[in-house]
């Protein structure tokens, strides 16, 4: 049976926990096959979210294969690219990821943000987008996060969705609509997949690009490192649409 590890993190989420909850328990109900593994981290959080995170009942749906940590740490509240925000983001989701052994007992890695809305297959169709698109390895795919359906769809996870070295801000391949999906140079989207292998190799969340040479998005970061360990399949699902509640772009 394959097992997925689903890790997320947490920061004044005490009103989304619920919906949170509802969203991933409908998806790991409908994803059969699959025995799931969950790690939640929170840090600095000024409402609720430590205590409802500890209350709600994770055990129903992972059994014994949970866990939740919290800490005060006293960082700053960020909305946008500083370093500090990136390295803290980097670091929140170390400590989701290895808070126990559960990454070294599972196949897959599955980042979920603590802000998405998504149908109940969109993680069935991604555990299941190698077999069905019959590639020979995928790495890396994730689903597709839309700022705007109005004319055009637009790309919200501009800063990690890059299309080539190139690029630091990018956005969806032209012939998004028309395509089932894409190869592309960087993504995260939100909702994303990553095999544990390289994590199992040493590999770790950081903020440091050392190609670029500076701080950069966590999220295109760690594709960039799964690169240098020679996992480089990296995939968008453009058919698995998912959208945040928060309005705008995530930066």
């Amino acid at each position: 049976m394959m097992k997925i590890l689903i890790c997320s993190i947490f920061r004044n989420s005490e009103t989304d926990l619920e919906l949170f909850y509802e969203y991933l328990a409908r998806a790991v109900q409908k994803t059969p096959g699959v025995e799931f593994f969950f790690s939640a981290y929170e840090n600095d959080s000024k409402d609720n979210t430590a205590t409802k995170l500890y209350s709600m009942d994770w055990k129903s749906l992972f059994g014994s294969r949970y866990h939740i940590q919290t800490e005060e740490l006293g960082t700053k509240m960020y909305c946008s690219t500083e370093s500090d925000r990136v390295r803290n983001l980097a670091n929140a989701r170390n400590k989701a990821l290895f808070a126990k052994d559960f990454y070294l007992q599972v196949d897959y890695v599955l980042q979920v943000e603590s802000d998405v809305s998504y149908k109940p297959s969109v993680i069935r169709n991604l555990v299941n987008f190698q077999k069905k698109h019959s590639l020979d390895r995928v790495d890396i795919v994730s689903a597709a996060s839309m700022a705007s359906f109005e004319s055009d769809p637009v790309c919200r996870d501009i800063w990690a969705t890059r299309r080539t070295s190139d690029e630091e801000w990018g956005g969806f391949h032209a012939d998004f609509t028309t395509t089932p999906y894409g190869k592309y140079w960087s993504t995260f989207n939100g909702l994303i997949l990553y095999k544990a292998d390289a994590f199992k190799k040493g590999l770790e969340w950081s903020a440091w690009n050392p190609r670029l040479e500076k701080w950069d998005c966590d999220t295109a970061v760690i594709c960039e490192n799964f690169r240098k360990f020679g996992y480089d399949s990296i995939y968008i699902d453009h058919t698995q649409i998912i959208t945040h509640w928060k309005q705008g772009f995530g930066k």
